[in-house]
This record gives structure tokens, sequence and C-alpha cells, in this order.
């Protein structure tokens, strides 16, 4: 009720959002018509509460940017660019990426295609790249924001950069999310995780436990001087100054 009062451009629309849902009754009413287009939406698309339930999982994770989704990336070439790639097949960038590895001709782009159709009827829009190795064509009416590229004419720079910017790869099915879905850690906040500490959030990630310690004991002294007004702050700021070398060294 807040979001919906609040992107009200005048007072008479707040009063007719709020006085057709005052009663329970109203309320009950709205969650019934949700709960039937839903249920009409999976029947469009032949689809089971439980897949659909899989697909607004998989649609969270994309929006959390889980690692899981994609295969890892491989380093690209000094003189990649990357705006060229999706400049040259006219790929726009103002939505996430879904990269189907395979062609029309696999089952697997079909049920992505169904998922891509399940998510923009929630508002949910994408682009829907598909790298084909056959010679099957994509189905008619479909819309200016799916891509049909030939695998075989992108080099390995190329490929590399749609799969790395994708929100989502499927290769041989739809990756299943769990309930609870996180990138793994890095490997330096697993190794800080193993000892039970937690790193200060301006220790260097590459420093050395003296090191880090020494830099503890200095910050400390730094601020502690600070706030005593035996150093002043602006001047620890200087080109030059210990603060500065710190900041330089990525402390």
């Amino acid at each position: 009720m807040a979001f919906l009062t609040g992107i009200a451009e005048t007072i008479r629309e707040v009063r007719a959002v709020v006085e057709g849902h005052c009663t329970a009754a109203q309320w009950e009413g709205v969650f019934t018509a949700a709960e039937g287009q839903e249920r009409n939406l999976w029947a469009a698309l032949q689809l089971t509460a439980d897949q659909a339930a899989d697909l607004q999982s998989l649609a969270a994770a994309m929006h959390y940017g889980s690692r899981e989704l994609k295969p890892v990336a491989e380093p690209l070439p000094l003189e990649t660019d990357v705006n060229a790639v999706f400049g040259q097949h006219r790929i726009p960038r103002d939505r996430m990426q879904i990269v189907v590895c395979g062609g029309w001709g696999r089952p697997v782009t079909q049920e992505a295609l169904r998922a891509r159709r399940y998510w923009s009827a929630k508002g949910f829009f994408t682009n829907f790249i598909v790298l084909a190795e056959d010679a099957k064509p994509a189905p008619p009416a479909l819309d200016d924001r799916v891509f049909t590229l030939n695998s075989r004419e992108l080099d390995s720079a190329q490929r590399a950069v749609l799969l790395a910017a994708a929100s989502l790869v499927v290769e041989h099915r739809l990756p299943e999310v769990a309930v609870q879905t996180a990138p793994p850690r890095p490997p330096w906040c697993q190794s800080w995780s193993r000892r039970k500490l937690r790193p200060p959030c301006w220790v260097s990630r590459s420093s050395s436990s003296m090191g880090m310690a020494a830099s503890a004991r200095t910050a400390r002294s730094m601020s502690s001087a600070c706030r005593s007004g035996v150093a002043d702050c602006s001047a620890r700021r200087s080109p030059g100054s210990m603060w500065w070398r710190m900041k330089r060294r990525g402390f």
C-alpha cells in the first residue's frame, strides 16, 4: 500500500487505491484474482506449480548474481573490445542476457524460451541469445530481443565475452537452484573463516598476518591521535603522509 500510494500523482488516486483495499473481502478478491492469473499462465505455458516455483527461484538467483548459473569465465585478451562484440551483433545491454548453447533444434532451447516467457509475464525482461550449432531456424513471432548467432562464426574471444556477460548460460538443461543460494566466498575470505577471524574492512587482502597486525596498530594510533588533537586529520591526508601511503597500498 505504501508503494501504491507513494507513486500516485494526485490525492484522488491515493483515495481510489485506499478505498479499493479497505476491507478483508477486498484484499481476498485481489489475492483470488492474482491466483487465477497465475494458474492461467501455467496452463498457457504448460507449467506445473513446482516448475513455476523453480523458475521463480532461478530468476531470483539471476538477480542475485549467482556464479552457479554460468561456467567459469575464461580470461580475455587485453585487446578484446566488449562493446564491439555486442555492437557487431546489435545486442543491447540494457537487460540481463540469457545465452543458450546448441541451437533451436534442442529441447533445452525450447525449455529456456518457455522460462523466458514466464519471466516476461512477471515483468522480468531479458535478452535471449542462441549460439546455434544446427541449421534449424528460430520459431516465428519472436520479439526483437531474441538473437540467433552462428556458433561457428564466433571466435573464442567473442564466445567468451557472451558467456561472461550472461546472467544465465544454458547448455544441457536449466540449472536447478536451491531454496537459499549464494555465490561462493572468495578464497581470501575462506582463509579468514577457517581461522574464525573477521578481517577489518581496511586491511589489504594480500597482506601477511604480521603486516596486517602492524597496519592495525598504525591505523589505531593515527585514529586516536586525530581524535585527541595531536595530529591534524586533514594533514594526514596530504600526499606523502602515512595515511596516503597506506591508502595507495590498498589498506
